[in-house]
């Protein structure tokens, strides 16, 4: 007959290794999906420290439950693995719709200083970079122009050009100052004569 005080030991002693066990296969698995290139770098720094945290949640939770907790657990996970199969290949697409609202917002913005300032017309510099992976994904690429001659600025070109084409993020755009963004698949700069996106 164990006493409630070896009872709480036994209790923690477990708890001690599920988190041992759990930090363990945390880090092989982390250690084993940095392997692939573009994981790491279509991932913001919050992904992968979310991502992460809540893996390492889950294997302490399995390590905890007793072995029907943990059959169920792992069921739940075979399951959501057959459900969702390409969640993954949907990383690269979700880039791109970052991209063009980074795009739209960046050329309200330069449309904006244009309507304060028509004597200057759009700036020679970004009222701001897109976001962190935007600019990380993409060489960004900018000019300010005159139709005349010693003129105020009055076009504008901003070009996103993927870097890592291989990863999914495949299209590049360009915005120019009528507020219309373009697209191009081929691996080259947008311009204004390429398709645009409704």
């Amino acid at each position: 007959m164990t006493t409630p005080h070896e009872r709480r030991e036994a209790k923690l002693h477990g708890l001690a290794w599920a988190i041992l066990w759990s930090v363990l296969f945390t880090a092989l698995l982390f250690q084993a999906r940095a392997q692939d290139f573009c994981y790491v770098r279509l991932s913001t720094s919050l992904e992968l420290w979310t991502t992460w945290s809540l893996a390492g949640l889950l294997l302490l939770v399995f390590f905890a439950l007793g072995n029907r907790g943990r059959l169920f657990l792992a069921a739940c996970g075979f399951l959501a693995w057959i459900l969702f199969p390409h969640v993954t290949s949907l990383r690269g697409a979700a880039v791109e719709a970052q991209a063009v609202a980074e795009m739209r917002a960046i050329s309200g913005e330069l449309r904006i200083e244009h309507e304060k300032h028509p004597s200057v017309g759009f700036p020679t510099r970004l009222p701001r970079m897109p976001a962190e992976r935007i600019e990380r994904l993409y060489r960004i690429s900018y000019q300010a122009a005159s139709s005349v001659p010693g003129g105020p600025a009055d076009l504008f070109l901003l070009q996103f050009v993927p870097v890592y084409r291989e990863c999914g993020c495949v299209r590049s755009f360009a915005a120019t100052q009528d507020g219309v963004i373009h697209f191009a698949i081929e691996d080259r700069p947008a311009t204004p004569s390429d398709p645009s996106i409704l």
